[in-house]
């Protein structure tokens, strides 16, 4: 038979990667090919060698750099007819050579730069050089005439430069994290994406690669090394795809364009080479440097199918025929037919072995009998088909068809991590940032050190210590900095200052593990253990440190402080515990934990705690959240913490009001809301958030406020920040991921989570309804609030949806809002609307009156089960409506003041379609309006304050609430009723100005006051106002008024005096001014009601 023939692999056989050769010393290392197909390199010395093959030893060597300084970018053309090379380096200068001399190849010196040059590009015909470098300027020269035009945007160092194939556009890459796309002819830039990472202290090619760029040979693409990925963007800036599948791990340093752009090649700073397929977006073929070195310049074969390559150690080498055709083509037909039979063959073998494998699968076979049939492995062409001797087993096989469901697959738990720290692999890393100040840990060979840097440095110094123990965690507040570490072995290597102590000193339940000095035997024996520190930032002893080591076996995995009453520690360990200790190091509880702990933040009294709930499936992981009252030791929440699906936390804390929050990594934020029964709500998805150009971006967060989040942005897909140089604080809005209509869309967003956050204000804050300074500051953030909702209603009423409008307006949470949503709807001539909506101010008064009455009832119910607060004798009656006068004058106040949540759930029925409104009687049991608006924080004139009523008076008066025992000396005041203007031509409307309430005091005297006599000009309008109609049939009743004023205007006083005469107290002339303190007779139009 045959041989059988053998499918292609990926990987090249060993005589196609020749060794590398070593041309220069450790720096940037750079290799192209010329037309004639000979190397070209360029190193750390300054020079350029070209070789005919890999193994020339006799290489010409271009030596015109004085300075031997090494030379950073190259840049060259095999397709070009001229074969000019342009070099720059750390000399500040960008160099020309021919290589079609022998001789004298250096041809001219195009620029000369302030700073070391790092970027150098040629267009396709090699006419046009473009050079950038440190001093972020681009030049784009003429290689004519040495002309040149400057393009400056960049605000770091240019690090690569790309020509369009068709010279319109110029590409840049540089240091300050931003991917520009330059109008060559007017110098302007087109487009631009700050989707690179911003180096801050000067590159290092073998930790972020050489910022490399190019565009394909057809200038339809633009390849892009980002991080671990090659993006590839058209021609005007827009991201495509990225190549990532199965691809780097590692950076990627340098990429190459195959000639014919169906390939593209790529090598990372491991010193991985991949052959990328851009049609599949797949790769093909992969190589890795046989030193793992970071690999600085790729080039293509103008002809072969070979790629230079060169190394961060000065070596170049090749890779022969990475990418090689397809066995089939190479194949007969025969031998095709004969390599698919045998590939069917195998895939029919794997899938019996799979049936019978050991392993859980979701089809498995159960035999009943001992007899049973087995495999039968033989060299002949049956191979792999079962056979057996024994009678077949049906009921083997009916129940082997029998669909059997496998478990679920389960998600590995996420590690315990510490809020706003870096990961532990850096040397230099954050232990935490947050509100209070930032902890920064220093890990080096000889010694290691924290340093405390503090936000507010008037309370606060920094703070500097020694790192016996390694610390891997810690948290910080205003009252207490705290260290944690795991515990771990020190090896012969560590010769950090660990604390150590004699042997005989050694404690029992240390591990002991020694070496010998100068000065007898030491061990370790401090540093071992989990050791938990704290440092008193307040204290006034001297004693203001202590440390405590935790058992064998037990692990310190999260720590966190507060201060409620006192400050506390809290650390949440490997054994499901969190211990409680005092500022002092004295224990004050330990309780345990459902589940392995994940993060843990505090907060003044409170401790936000979140842990597995148990086992994830579908990547989905399953979590919990504890809130517990320090203080008042008592769990004030404890529910299911929800994640997007397939992400982990990478978050949790409490806002600046105290508002406990998480966010996840899928950068979606929630908050704890207490009044939804501790739900958690969304406040941000910051990826929708972000434009296009930030979609690598990422948000390192520290805190949040009421509106913004507190975070370090990290560009270039980076997860954290580094800490030198120190990053800035950002600020990104919180915006709810809501649904709704577009044109008050924003509205709506603002008053949601602005409600969200007073509440959660008004209950972590104790502000008390009943207490008027709380109230006050209660109804300005109300106020604030109903200045969105109001916004929607104009949106509302101008667009003519009365229902919407009226919708929007049982929101509002103060009477006042409701009038202004009142004078809104009259404005937008829709009378009807405005009719419910004073019935929605109503249903408001009555939610606030009854809800206070609610809260002095439940008060005064201890007091009533006080003997002292009670007489014996003294029996319960029905309560009284309006209880006792200190109530409602309690309630004027309040109401006045529009201190009230929303409208009772009940509010939507009381506001359907009513009958036409009457005049109220004055006699019904029930009058309720709103009382007359006080302000404050005006200037009283009369000089008699008014007395308050006192705490007893008020405890008294909550209590005749209850017994209606009422003081018959007090006089209430009772609020006038709503009364309707006069009818007008339109049928039944009415003027909403004139719903204007007065509170007045009610004695006997008042229905014996005479009433007010008519003046002159209404005696002379109501004699004469049927000859007006008839004079002016065509009139409205508005125009007539105003003809009547006219008219009125223009008679003498002789014919005024007749009219104005029977007036008895009214002025005999018309000229005569009103005083400031007498109100107009146009604006008091409200109706005195007697008790």
């Amino acid at each position: 038979m045959a041989p059988t023939p053998t499918m292609a692999t990926a990987v090249p056989a060993e005589d196609a990667t020749p060794k590398p050769r070593a041309l220069y010393g450790e720096g940037i290392t750079l290799v192209a090919f010329d037309r004639q197909g000979r190397l070209v390199t360029a190193g750390e010395n300054g020079c350029i060698n070209i070789l005919k093959n890999l193994q020339d030893d006799n290489p010409v060597v271009i030596e015109d750099n004085k300075e031997s300084s090494g030379i950073n970018c190259m840049a060259f053309k095999a397709s070009a007819p001229n074969d000019r090379l342009v070099v720059g380096g750390e000399d500040h200068m960008c160099r020309l050579y021919n290589m079609s001399k022998t001789e004298n190849q250096f041809d001219a010196l195009l620029s000369r730069f302030s700073s070391p040059v790092f970027a150098t590009a040629l267009n396709r015909t090699a006419t046009v050089c473009a050079a950038a470098g440190e001093d972020m300027d681009i030049r784009i020269v003429q290689l004519s005439d040495h002309s040149y035009k400057t393009l400056s945007g960049h605000s770091g160092a240019v690090r690569a430069l790309a020509f369009d194939p068709e010279m319109v556009y110029l590409a840049s890459a540089g240091e300050d994290g931003a991917l520009k796309l330059w109008d060559i002819e007017s110098g302007s830039i087109e487009e631009e994406s700050l989707a690179l990472p911003i180096i801050r202290g000067g590159l290092d090619p073998e930790q972020h690669g050489m910022f490399t760029l190019q565009f394909s040979h057809s200038g339809k693409m633009l390849a892009v090394a980002i991080d671990k990925t090659v993006q590839i963007y058209n021609r005007q800036l827009e991201f495509q795809y990225a190549l990532k599948e199965l691809g780097h791990e590692s950076n990627v340093s340098t990429l190459q364009w195959s000639n014919d752009d169906v390939y593209l090649a790529s090598a990372g700073i491991d010193g991985v080479i991949l052959i990328w397929e851009v049609a599949s977006k797949q790769s093909l073929a992969r190589f890795r440097h046989p030193n793992a070195t970071c690999v600085t310049s790729l080039f293509w074969h103008p002809t072969e199918e070979t790629l230079a390559y060169a190394d961060a150690h000065g070596c170049v080498s090749l890779w022969r025929k990475p990418v090689r055709d397809s066995i089939k083509a190479k194949l007969t037909e025969e031998q095709v037919k004969e390599a698919e039979a045998l590939a069917a063959q195998e895939q029919r073998m794997t899938a019996v072995n799979d049936l019978f494998a050991d392993d859980d699968v979701p089809k498995k076979v159960v035999l009943k009998r001992s007899r049973r049939a087995q495999l039968v492995d033989s060299d002949d062409e049956d191979d792999g088909i079962m056979t057996s001797e024994m009678p077949h087993d049906y009921a083997a096989e009916e129940e082997a068809q029998q669909p059997t469901y496998g478990t679920m697959p389960l998600v590995e738990q996420q590690a315990p991590f510490q809020p706003s720290s870096s990961p532990l692999d850096q040397s230099k890393r954050f232990l935490v940032w947050n509100n209070v100040g930032i902890i920064t840990s220093r890990q080096e060979e000889v010694t290691s050190a924290v340093d405390v840097e503090f936000h507010d440095t008037n309370t606060h110094r920094p703070v500097r210590l020694v790192d016996h123990f390694g610390f891997t965690m810690g948290t910080l507040s205003e009252h207490c900095l705290v260290l944690a570490a795991e515990s771990h072995t020190p090896d012969e290597g560590d010769t950090r200052d660990h604390p150590r102590l004699e042997q005989p000193d050694w404690p029992r339940q240390h591990e002991r593990i020694a070496y010998q000095d100068s000065q007898g035997w030491f061990a370790f024996v401090l540093g071992l253990l989990s050791v938990l520190f704290c440092r008193n930032l307040t204290t006034w002893a001297s004693d203001e440190t202590w440390q405590l080591f935790f058992p064998e076996g037990e692990e310190i995995e999260v720590v966190a402080t507060g201060c409620g009453e006192a400050p506390f520690v809290a650390a949440a360990t490997s054994k499901r515990y969190v211990r409680i200790y005092s500022s002092y190091g004295v224990a004050r509880h330990v309780f345990a934990l459902p589940g392995p702990v994940v993060s843990m933040a505090a907060l003044d009294d409170k401790l936000l705690i979140a842990y597995h709930d148990g086992m994830g499936a579908n990547g989905d992981q399953k979590m919990a959240t504890m809130l517990v009252n320090v203080d008042k030791h008592k769990v004030e929440s404890q529910n299911s913490l929800p994640l997007s699906a397939g992400a982990a936390l990478s978050w949790i804390g409490f806002g600046d009001n105290g508002l406990p929050a998480t966010i996840d990594s899928e950068e979606v934020m929630r908050v704890l809301v207490a009044r939804w029964d501790g739900l958690w709500t969304p406040v941000a998805e910051f990826k929708s958030l972000r434009s296009e150009r930030e979609q690598l971006d990422y948000y390192w967060p520290v805190g949040f406020t009421r509106d913004e989040l507190l975070c370090v942005v990290c560009r270039g897909g980076e997860t954290f920040p580094k800490v030198l140089p120190k990053p800035a604080i950002s600020t990104v809005p919180l915006q709810l991921p809501l649904v709704c209509l577009p044109e008050t869309a924003a509205r709506e967003e603002s008053f949601l989570r602005s409600r969200l956050l007073l509440e959660h204000t008004i209950d972590h804050e104790g502000l008390d309804e009943l207490n008027r300074e709380d109230a006050l500051e209660i109804v300005a953030a109300q106020r604030r609030l109903d200045q969105d909702i109001l916004a929607a209603i104009s949106r509302s009423v101008q667009s003519k949806r009365a229902a919407r409008a009226l919708d929007l307006t049982t929101f509002l949470q103060v009477p006042a809002s409701v009038e202004l949503a009142v004078k809104l709807a009259v404005k937008g001539k829709m009378p009807q609307l405005a009719e419910r909506m004073l019935l929605a101010k109503q249903a408001l008064e009555e939610s606030i009156l009854e809800r206070r009455r609610t809260l002095r009832r439940e008060r005064a119910l201890p007091l009533r089960a006080a003997p002292s607060h009670q007489p014996a004798s003294s029996a319960p009656t029905p309560q009284r409506r309006h209880g006792s006068a200190a109530e409602a004058e309690m309630e004027a106040d309040v109401t006045d003041q529009g201190a009230s949540e929303a409208a009772t759930p009940s509010m939507t029925e009381r506001l359907r379609p009513a009958p036409a409104l009457t005049p109220a009687n004055p006699t019904a049991p029930k009058t309720l309006s709103r009382p007359k608006a006080v302000n404050p924080f005006a200037r009283k004139q009369s000089p008699v304050k008014e007395r308050r009523p006192s705490q007893t008076e008020q405890s008294d008066a909550d209590m005749t609430a209850e017994t209606g025992d009422e003081p018959a000396a007090k006089v209430a005041k009772v609020a006038e009723p709503v009364t309707p203007s006069p009818a007008t031509p339109l049928g039944g409307g009415f003027r909403p100005k004139s719903f204007t309430t007065k509170a007045t005091k009610v004695t006997a005297t008042d229905k014996d006051k005479p009433k007010r006599k008519m003046s002159g000009y209404m005696l002379w309008l109501q004699a004469n106002r049927k000859e007006m109609i008839k004079a002016h049939p065509g009139l409205s009743v508005k125009e007539l008024a105003k003809k009547a004023g006219e008219i009125w205007k223009g008679m003498s006083s002789e014919e005024k005096a007749k009219w104005t005469a029977p007036a008895g107290d009214v002025p005999a002339s018309d000229n005569v001014p009103v005083s400031a303190d007498q109100p107009s007779p146009d604006k008091a139009k409200t109706t005195e009601v007697a008790a």
